[in-house]
């Protein structure tokens, strides 16, 4: 969120807008549990080097492209906003507060597997929801990682963060770095491509009161006409638009099909950050040149004669050889001269196999 409206203060808050607070902590213990965890750990890794093993055949149209970002886990974005994008074949990035997780207004992990599934990215939007510049170093660690493993651990696959109310500073990106491929916030320009940064910048349209589908509008224009990467960060999706934070199912379904008529490509965030660092292929080689062309070979019958010499031209290939007009043997000058016309002092071009006499001149 926009830290320069509002924000969420903490589960007390939460609840007055229909979220529960859940905190769940697994315990290792010589039971199944442990069994779980360990089954769990190993799905992860088996899914995660089956996604290396798979080619990318990503393909982006040079509109630009836009990645759906969803934040703090309402299970509004499952029951509304997932299916309009499934039926048009897009795919987000949602990013999750682990503590809160637990049904009702809170999506389950049976539903993020479900969007993981379908090609839709989970990412991390830490722990707890904290203001990550007004704690320690050790407690924003802990907000890193405790997610994801929590998120991991449970068969998730996470790479991406989001920063909680878009707080950072250059030294927290340097601690969250150590944890996640990129932070993302909720404000900033737009990506040129390719982009390689750690901070993903985002349009935060339903922090508006009214308007919302205007402005995305205006936003996806941008995207097309310069060709950049923009998030689009969405918080709960109902069937009306009830204000802050907020999007009707009506605005957002407008949304995507507008982007999808202006040719704007929908990629998650891992896609993108993919598909932006791809390495810039190497230039195409000059040509060969052509071989030059080989010496003929000749092998010449030598017979005494006073003042000349015979010998016979064998052409191993389809080419011709020019012969000089004369050349310098045993330290005198000879003439070649065809031994049927007797002509003197003419180069010669060979084009086919024959008895030759060199006289001399």
């Amino acid at each position: 969120m926009n830290s320069s409206i509002k924000p969420f203060q903490g589960p007390s808050e939460i609840d007055g807008l229909g979220f529960r607070s859940c905190r769940r902590h697994i315990r290792l213990q010589k039971n199944g549990v442990t069994v779980r965890k360990l089954v769990g750990i190993v799905v992860c890794l088996v899914m995660a080097v089956a996604l290396l093993l798979v080619p990318s055949t990503l393909s982006v149209s040079g509109n630009g492209i836009i990645s759906l970002a969803f934040d703090d886990s309402g299970a509004s974005q499952y029951q509304y906003a997932y299916p309009v994008m499934k039926a048009r074949g897009v795919h987000g990035t949602f990013y999750i507060v682990s503590e809160w997780l637990g049904g009702g207004t809170v999506m389950t992990i049976a539903q993020l597997k479900d969007l993981q599934a379908n090609g839709n990215e989970i990412g991390s939007h830490s722990k707890s929801h904290p203001w990550f510049t007004r704690i320690t170093d050790q407690q924003i660690r802990d907000q890193c990682q405790q997610s994801k493993d929590f998120l991991t651990n449970n068969g998730l696959n996470v790479e991406n963060f989001a920063y909680p109310y878009s707080d950072t500073n250059s030294h927290v990106d340097s601690i969250v770095s150590q944890h996640y491929r990129s932070g993302r916030l909720c404000s900033g320009q737009p990506m040129s491509l390719p982009y390689s940064g750690f901070l993903v910048s985002g349009f935060e349209a339903d922090a508006l009161s009214s308007g919302k589908l205007t402005a995305l509008k205006r936003e996806v224009d941008l995207v097309a006409a310069q060709n950049v990467w923009m998030t689009f960060c969405f918080h709960l999706i109902t069937p009306v638009d009830q204000g802050n934070y907020y999007t009707s199912q009506s605005d957002f379904t407008a949304f995507l099909d507008y982007a999808l008529q202006k040719g704007v490509t929908f990629l998650t965030v891992h896609e993108a950050l993919d598909w932006t660092s791809q390495p810039t292929p190497p230039p195409t080689p000059p040509p060969t040149p052509p071989p030059t062309e080989p010496t003929v070979p000749i092998t010449a019958t030598v017979t005494l004669q006073p003042f000349s010499m015979t010998f016979q031209l064998v052409l191993l290939t389809n080419e011709t050889w020019t012969a000089p007009a004369t050349v310098t043997m045993w330290n005198k000058t000879w003439t070649f001269t065809n031994w049927n016309d007797g002509s003197t002092n003419k180069a010669r071009t060979f084009s086919q196999n024959g008895t030759w006499t060199i006289l001399y001149s």
